[in-house]
Order: structure tokens, then C-alpha cells, then sequence
């Protein structure tokens, strides 16, 4: 699995590159613990791994029958999810042990997320479902006409915010019930992101555009943000800037008025995945790549 592993210090738009992992296989889903100590990578070859800060193995997860499309750390239990195209969800031990298999959708499972009650899986089959921590499903939602390529959670608010290539953004209660459902811009949308901090929600799109709406679903902004599909997004803690993740290999920092800040040209292929925690950006590509990079808030 692991091919080459390279540590790098090097200062790009301000940013330090200091650790890069190298697999045989492209990546399809990063998360890193909230002390930036552990990092989970999930990937094309059916493998998921964690590593710490230094670039050293943890721990192997073998048990999916397929690519692992996506992957999360429980902070609360201590365990790992991974979402396969083999239409599973497992959970893990730190040890590699499966501790529970996720089974109710029809198709491959693109994106999962996480918090301290509630795991939401995103599949292909154009639905999501919410499952509690034991494994037992909450709700099943048909949600979409076209796969749903990312779900969010908020927990303050208990909404969950689906994402589809059908073109709409749709809001739901833990329960089930619907709550809005809009299309911000006609281009499917591959990614979201929301803040109770700043009340917006930020969508990202195919064709390389970014939205920026309130929380009823009125559009601020349209911006182009990547030259092709913007495959993931993140807003900081303090709600006051975004960063965002594409197919064109570019890492760029906006404010939430949509004015770019800062730019990394940061892998030599698509960028699939990122993730953030205590000054540490994770990012996988399809070039196999896992980087590390010191990455200050502009807060």
C-alpha cells in the first residue's frame, strides 16, 4: 500500500508543506483528529489507514470490498468510520478491529459525516441514512434524483444538509422532515458547508463555481473558485473564512465575502478530500499524495 513517504519543508503562499505520504493508489478521503495527532486516510485500493503527525502507521484497515470513499474519526467513541462503493459502512477500533457494519444502501456510499449522536451516510442511490452510534438506523431519506455527493451536519441546529448532482441543496430534520430545498446555481453540486457561527452555507459545483447563500436559501453570491469541480469545503471555527479544495489540484482561502486570500498549487492531480484541525490542512489527491501543511487561519 504505502509506496514512499518524504518529508518537505517548504513555504508556498504562506503555507509549510511539511509532510507528504505517498501511496500506490489514488485518495479519496482525509480527516485528521481535532488535536491534528492522528490522520485517516481512505483510498481507490480498498484500504484505509491511520497515521500520526509524523508520517508513521498506525494502524490498517482492511475489510471493505471495494474503494473507500470516505472516512471519519469519532472523537467521542474513539473509532473510525469508512464509507465504501461497495455500499457498506464499517466502524472501527484504533486496533483495526471491525466493531459494526453500516448495510442499507443500494449503492456505493460517497460521503459520510459525523457527530456526537447521529452517523450520516450519502449515497449513490440518491439517499441518505442516519444512523445512531450502535448501528441501528434513525431514518432513511429518499432524497435526491441524482446521487448525493456530500452530506453535512450541524449540531447545534440538528439540520442536515444534503448535496446532489441534480443540482439542489436540501435541508432536513434528524426526523426526516424536510425542511427547504433549493438550486443555487445549474451545475450539480459535489460539495457543502455551513456555519451557525456566520449563518451561510457554501456550496461548491462541477463547473468549478462556489455559492454563497443564507440559511433560507437565498443566493449572496456566485463565484468562480476553481477551473473545474470544487470537490470539498471547509469554513473555520470562527466562521469568518472558508477554504476550499478542487479537481484543478489548487487549495485556496477565501473570506465570506468571496474575495480570494490565499492560493496553493498543491498536488499534480484532482484533489479529492480535505481536512482541518489545530493549524494542521490535510489533503489527498488523485495523484496518491497526502499532505500536511502548517496552515495558519487568517483570523
Amino acid at each position: 500500500m504505502l509506496v514512499l513517504f518524504v518529508s518537505l519543508s517548504l513555504e508556498l503562499t504562506g503555507q509549510e508543506l511539511f509532510k507528504t505520504i505517498m501511496f500506490n493508489n489514488s485518495i479519496y478521503g482525509v480527516d485528521i483528529s481535532k488535536d491534528g495527532s492522528m490522520i485517516f486516510v481512505a483510498g481507490k485500493d480498498s484500504v484505509a489507514s491511520g497515521w500520526n503527525s509524523n508520517g508513521e502507521p498506525l494502524v490498517e484497515l482492511r475489510g471493505h470490498e471495494s474503494s473507500v470513499s470516505s472516512i471519519a474519526f469519532n472523537e467521542v467513541k474513539n473509532t473510525i468510520v469508512t464509507g465504501s462503493y461497495d455500499s457498506t459502512a464499517l466502524v472501527w477500533d484504533l486496533e483495526g478491529n471491525v466493531l459494526d457494519t453500516l448495510a442499507g444502501h443500494s449503492n456505493a456510499i460517497l460521503k459520510l459525516a459525523l457527530d456526537r449522536k447521529v452517523i450520516a451516510t450519502a449515497s449513490r442511490d440518491g439517499s441518505i441514512i442516519l444512523w445512531n452510534q450502535n448501528g441501528g438506523i434513525s431514518n432513511s431519506l429518499e432524497l435526491h434524483d441524482a446521487e448525493v455527493n456530500s452530506v453535512f451536519m450541524l449540531s447545534k441546529t440538528k439540520i442536515v444538509f444534503t448535496a446532489s448532482d441534480d443540482e439542489t441543496i436540501k435541508t432536513w430534520t434528524r426526523k426526516g422532515i424536510p425542511i427547504d430545498s433549493f438550486s443555487p446555481h445549474p451545475s450539480g453540486v459535489r460539495s457543502i458547508a455551513a456555519s451557525t457561527t456566520s449563518e451561510i452555507i457554501v456550496t461548491g459545483h462541477r463547473d468549478g463555481n462556489i455559492t454563497l447563500c443564507n440559511f433560507e436559501g437565498g443566493l449572496i453570491k456566485v463565484v468562480k473558485a476553481h477551473d473545474s469541480m470544487v470537490s470539498d469545503i471547509i469554513i473555520l471555527r470562527s466562521g469568518n473564512y472558508f477554504i476550499t479544495a478542487g479537481a484543478d489540484g489548487k487549495i485556496k482561502t477565501w473570506s465570506l465575502s468571496g474575495d480570494m486570500i490565499k492560493e496553493i498549487k498543491a498536488h499534480d492531480s484532482y484533489i479529492s478530500d480535505i481536512a482541518y484541525a489545530n493549524k494542521v490542512l490535510v489533503s489527498g489527491g488523485g495523484d496518491g499524495k497526502v499532505k500536511l501543511w502548517h496552515f495558519n487561519s487568517p483570523d
